[in-house]
């Protein structure tokens, strides 16, 4: 095996698997796994090899992975909000409502 076929089977796996994973999940998911990967590419990078960062960076670094977060949040936060009444909490009161009231 030469490294260019090795080159070619990782490049089209990973092509594979980001197609996959935009199909599977949406392109905002994607878009999430790969800031995070980002972030701790960064972060090892920071540990391993001894980079500066310096106080701009680390300001930039925050912003975006402070957004992300926040991003993330604000979606548990609508689907927990939409879910409403059919969440598995409300269920069991309304279950355990009816079963008092059947007695």
């Amino acid at each position: 095996w030469s490294p260019l076929c090795l080159v070619s089977i990782c490049s089209s796996l990973g092509t594979f698997f980001v197609l996959f994973t935009i199909q599977r999940f949406g392109p905002l998911a994607f878009a999430s796994i790969s800031t995070v990967r980002q972030l701790f590419s960064s972060i090892l990078s920071i540990v391993v090899f001894h980079h500066s960062v310096h106080l701009l960076q680390a300001v930039g670094l925050l912003v975006t992975f402070g957004s992300l977060g926040m991003m993330i949040r604000i979606k548990r936060y609508e689907r927990a909000k939409s879910a409403g009444k059919g969440s598995l909490g409300d269920n069991r009161r309304a279950s355990g409502a009816e079963e008092q009231g059947a007695e």
